[in-house]
């Protein structure tokens, strides 16, 4: 009888692993589920709830990569990528956000912010 190996829906690449990701959103219930979701596919990933906590937790674990909500309570996103700038980090940034505006779209994209 020939045993037929199935492959996973999702092959993950050994050189993911390393990867890390900060996800920053105020909605538990949202950084969980993206969190939970790339942890799967074998990234290496960390949760902020806001602005302050998005910036000490950037220094500590260093990205590759932040997926950051641009509406939270104080510091909005856009603040924090532009100081996470100023800090020295050059990591790419994803924006997650409900905003539709021209300005908001120029603003994400303006200042080395996006």
């Amino acid at each position: 009888m020939n045993a037929v190996k199935e492959k996973s829906a999702i092959e993950v690449d050994s050189a993911v692993v390393t990867q890390r990701i900060l996800v920053v959103d105020d909605e538990p219930n949202i950084s969980e589920l993206i969190a939970t979701s790339l942890r799967f596919v074998g990234f290496e990933v960390r949760t902020a709830s806001n602005g302050s906590e998005a910036l000490i937790t950037a220094e500590e674990f260093r990205p590759h990569a932040i997926i950051l909500d641009v509406m939270m309570p104080g510091q909005d996103g856009f603040e924090v990528c532009r100081q996470l700038r100023q800090d020295g980090h050059d990591v790419g940034v994803l924006f997650l956000t409900a905003k539709d505006t021209t300005e908001d779209k120029i603003e994400g994209l303006s200042n080395r912010v996006g």
